[in-house]
């Protein structure tokens, strides 16, 4: 594992990464997977909704704005089924309605796209 300025933070963690982009997917695992014990990805709602049935989460990344369903839609359904894993949002799309929204549905914290590697690795250390 890299060792770095997340520290011992993150090592324990196991990460599931939820987006439709394969290159987004790419890019969070190559980010993510030397720092923490495990990344799986999903590449739709429906994708991760069959990973959580099979393994534990500590924390999703999870793209906001996906065919069929939002990510925000499939965070609130999960709630309602008892997954209560901490919730990493990430969007091109911010707006008011949308930061309100996610607050609602218990959302960790709240990424913009574009963003830089140190971004998402700050966010899933304060989540843990």
């Amino acid at each position: 594992m890299a060792s770095d300025e997340y520290g011992g933070t993150l090592e324990g963690a196991s990460v599931l990464v939820i987006d439709d982009e394969p290159g987004m997917r790419h890019f969070l695992t190559k980010i993510l997977e030397p720092r923490v014990k495990r990344v799986a990805q999903a590449a739709s709602p429906a994708e991760a909704t069959k990973l959580l049935d099979e393994a534990h989460f500590d924390v999703v990344v999870l793209d906001n704005v996906m065919p069929g369903k939002t990510g925000l839609e499939w965070v609130v359904e999960q709630r309602r089924k008892g997954f209560y894993a901490d919730t990493i949002l990430i969007t091109a799309y911010a707006d008011l309605e949308t930061a309100i929204a996610a607050l609602r549905a218990g959302i960790s914290d709240f990424v913009l796209k574009p963003f830089r590697a140190n971004q998402i690795l700050g966010a899933v250390s304060r989540t843990l």
